[in-house]
């Protein structure tokens, strides 16, 4: 779906990219990354709890769902002790995990919600130079000081 700030004809190329690279479920064509992951979603329905929200039976689960995807993983590393190797990897965690559906049907997962923009609430024109560090705004003001006042010498010999 098209938006004031990305036009149809964007959306149209990364959904294109994103066939090439991670596949398309819809069609049966393999991408160049060829994995799938299966979502399953709780039925609250089905699922019997008792009066503390508890199921002895356990969790009833809808019928899962095939889902293209790209699986980002951190670096293993693998110690050596007495007992041999251990090997390590972490995972994102579950608690700051962002889930938005498309309208496509399809769902963007993002692990690290705050990493790319920070947290800005609802106001688009905010001040920049309220997010940005001074280790980036005192650079940036030094040398829009010394623009300026280049700026102003010069055009004052053109007058005189």
């Amino acid at each position: 779906m098209a938006s004031r700030y990305y036009p149809q004809k964007d959306i149209d190329t990364f959904d294109k990219f994103n066939k090439e690279l991670i596949g398309d479920l819809y069609s049966g064509k393999d991408g160049i990354i060829n994995q799938t992951v299966v979502l399953y979603k709780v039925s609250a329905v089905d699922t019997e709890t008792n009066m503390y929200g508890e199921t002895a039976q356990g969790k009833v689960y809808k019928p899962g769902v095939q889902v293209a995807c790209l699986i980002a993983a951190d670096e293993q590393i693998t110690q050596m002790d007495e007992f041999g190797p251990d090997l390590q990897q972490t995972a994102p965690s579950h608690e700051k995990t962002e889930v938005v559906e498309n309208d496509d049907g399809s769902v963007d997962i993002n692990f690290e919600p705050g990493a790319v923009a920070p947290e800005t609430g609802d106001n688009h024109y905010m001040n920049l130079a309220d997010l940005l560090p001074d280790s980036i705004l005192d650079p940036l003001g030094s040398e829009l000081y010394a623009n300026y006042t280049d700026y102003k010498e010069s055009r004052r010999k053109i007058t005189e």
